[in-house]
């Protein structure tokens, strides 16, 4: 899980830049699903199966918010507040202490 921890960093670390601008990201209600199951998955601990989906699903939503317009916009960027939660889990289970 180390190199998934890896590349999930990366992307929290990305929050500030430009978008990319080559990815196209699904629709939100698609994208809604995708953060609700990653959710499903953190909820139950299955940390390992979740790491995987979040570096792809950043920055797909990273996209959207800066992209979409309207109440799609004002949707991506909660979802992807709601997403970047779930990498607290992930890093305390990978050994990562909390920050003060």
């Amino acid at each position: 899980m180390g190199k998934m921890l890896g590349r999930i960093r990366t992307q929290l670390d990305l929050y500030d830049l430009d978008p990319d601008e080559t990815i196209t990201p699904r629709p939100v209600h698609v994208l809604r699903e995708a953060v609700r199951g990653a959710n499903i998955v953190g909820q139950a601990a299955r940390y390992e199966s979740m790491a995987p989906v979040l570096p792809g699903l950043y920055a797909e939503l990273h996209t959207a918010a800066h992209t979409w317009t309207g109440t799609d916009r004002d949707d991506a960027w909660g979802l992807l507040a709601e997403a970047y939660r779930c990498a607290h889990p992930v890093g305390i289970a990978a050994g990562y202490p909390v920050s003060r």
